[in-house]
């Protein structure tokens, strides 16, 4: 998959709630953020979204996930650093950076906004600043759990393809 076929966008709110907002477009395939609130359901996969009023809390456990030609990349949003994700502008986006860090994707700010040095390198070596140790797992657990989903349907599909099939022969 090229990583060059989407863009993926953050905004700090200017609201008293302090919220972020994302945006993002997808060229090739299909996308979704997903976010840990609660019960709710994860939203669909589409071309185009923009979130509003995300916690930094949720926008930095949450991923970026992307579909092509059946084959899922998912990218962790943890490595945004707080203290640079609060130096954002509010009337401005700014487009996050893929980059794969120990064998992980991830979506950064760039280099220029984050001045603590915390945004991981584009090389494959540890990212710098502090890590937490289960990021990888994380996204990884996101990863595994996408591709879970996308072999559901795909078996909802086949099991629909043979009831077809059945109902067919039966008439």
């Amino acid at each position: 998959m090229n990583d060059r076929a989407f863009s993926v966008l953050v905004r700090r709110g200017d609201g008293a709630d302090g919220g972020f907002s994302v945006r993002f477009r997808v060229d090739e395939g299909l996308a979704k953020v997903v976010l840990p609130v609660g019960d709710h359901p994860e939203p669909p996969f589409t071309s185009f979204d923009e979130i509003h009023g995300v916690p930094l809390d949720h926008l930095r456990s949450g991923r970026f996930v992307r579909e092509q030609h059946h084959e899922r990349q998912s990218f962790s949003l943890a490595h945004i650093h707080p203290d640079a994700a609060q130096r954002l502008p509010t009337d401005a986006w700014t487009t996050l950076e893929p980059v794969l860090a120990q064998g992980f994707r991830y979506l950064v700010l760039p280099s220029g906004v984050d001045q603590e040095g915390s945004t991981p390198p584009k090389t494959a070596s540890a990212p710098a600043g502090p890590v937490d140790p289960l990021d990888g797992l994380r996204h990884r657990i996101g990863e595994l759990e996408a591709q879970l989903a996308a072999s559901h349907q795909r078996e909802r599909e086949l099991a629909e393809l043979l009831a077809r099939w059945h109902a067919r022969d039966a008439g």
